[in-house]
């Protein structure tokens, strides 16, 4: 059995989240695991490098998602 992570990155008023969702194998569901609040986008990738590191996640487990409505103006 394989654990997989699912990283999203939103922005949200002026803060940016990221949450970071776990899944056992592919038949269960995504449960959330972390979510923090940072002010900049960069800082929101540092901190799901560093939770993937964390985490020991393969690049194959792991996926971030970014979402960029609000980030392009």
């Amino acid at each position: 059995m394989m654990t997989f992570y699912k990283c999203e990155i939103k922005e949200s008023a002026n803060l940016v989240s990221v949450t970071v969702y776990q899944q056992q194998d592919s038949q269960t569901d995504w449960y959330q695991q972390y979510k923090r609040h940072c002010n900049s986008f960069n800082r929101a990738q540092e901190i799901a490098e560093q939770e993937q590191k964390a985490r020991g996640a393969t690049d194959y487990a792991w996926q971030t998602i970014i979402d960029t409505r609000e980030f392009i103006q």
